[in-house]
């Protein structure tokens, strides 16, 4: 009806919504390995992702423009394998040791599905945030911008909230570089080397002024449950449940926060604690390959010592 406002009719409102039970990633690299034959060493990361939705409400109209979007993931895990090794590198949701709940036994996020109910679609339980409190990450977005006033558009505000579950990250220099050096192989396969042409201002020209736009006022609230950081073997950081704001607009950066248990660790010495040697690799490998290592071993009595057997 044209009784109501440009921004409210149905032409000018649009909703998507995508939802993904499960996604997983897998990212192959080949690490160089001097000491060896081939000189190559196999290894991948693997990223399990689940219960992912993001939705867009979009209004677009000469009187308003809204952006409204949303986007959650339920759990996230994140590992490295080398060889027949495996090494957990993030945890985001379900950490062990960790309280995955408020405090309150309330859930605090929303997992929206405004197009499935619209379209009655039925959705999957794992859906449901009141079924299971825990999550990895729960993210939205809203922007707002008001109406014309000649060529540009005023009043431009936004606000961004970030909530993470309770989280375990692992890492060290080594995971750093590799994942470094696969980004770059990924650029120069995707897009191929180029050299950067640096533009150089012509001499005897002054370039125009820039005109200054309006600054769009944005407000950012951070909320986190808490967790481990590790940057193997300098820093360990324990993190508590924490909030923080942030605002940023004509006046500048402002952020204030307030960290009430935060426990930090730095030096090599903190973290150089020998661990037990573990059987764990092998043992998990399948009864033929276990066989076939033991036969092509010339000496037996590493083996013999740690199963603690004695020759007859």
């Amino acid at each position: 009806s044209d009784s109501f406002p440009s921004y409210m009719q149905p032409d000018a409102i649009y909703i998507s919504d995508i939802h993904i039970l499960k996604l997983t990633i897998r990212i192959h690299a080949l690490r160089p390995r001097p000491e060896g034959d081939f000189g190559l060493r196999f290894g991948f990361w693997e990223l399990n992702a689940t219960s992912i939705c993001c939705e867009d409400q979009h209004v677009d109209s000469d009187e308003l423009q809204l952006h409204d979007a949303t986007f959650h993931i339920g759990s996230l895990h994140c590992l490295e394998y080398k060889g027949t090794c495996e090494h957990s590198i993030v945890t985001v949701g379900h950490v062990t040791g960790l309280p995955a709940k408020s405090s309150s036994g309330q859930n605090d996020v929303y997992v929206p599905s405004t197009a499935s109910q619209i379209l009655e679609i039925p959705l999957s339980s794992a859906f449901d945030a009141g079924t299971d409190p825990s999550y990895a990450l729960h993210a939205k977005l809203i922007y707002r911008v008001g109406p014309k006033d000649g060529k540009q558009r005023k009043k431009q505000n936004g606000f961004v909230s970030l909530k993470t579950g309770t989280f375990d990250v692992d890492m060290d220099h080594s995971l750093i570089g590799g994942i470094t050096s696969a980004v770059n192989e990924t650029k120069i396969i995707l897009l191929g080397e180029k050299d950067a042409a640096e533009t150089k201002p012509k001499k005897g020209k002054i370039a125009p002024p820039k005109k200054l736009k309006a600054k769009p006022l944005w407000l950012l609230q951070v909320a986190t449950k808490g967790g481990n950081l590790s940057y193997q073997p300098l820093v360990k950081v324990k993190l508590p449940a924490s909030r923080y704001q942030a605002k940023k607009g004509t006046d500048g950066f402002s952020l204030n926060t307030f960290l009430n248990g935060l426990g930090v660790e730095y030096g090599q010495s903190l973290l150089e604690t020998p661990t037990p040697t573990s059987l764990a690799p092998i043992s998990i490998l399948p009864e033929s390959i276990r066989l076939h290592i033991l036969l092509y071993l010339d000496d037996l009595t590493p083996i013999e010592k740690a199963f603690k057997i004695k020759r007859k």
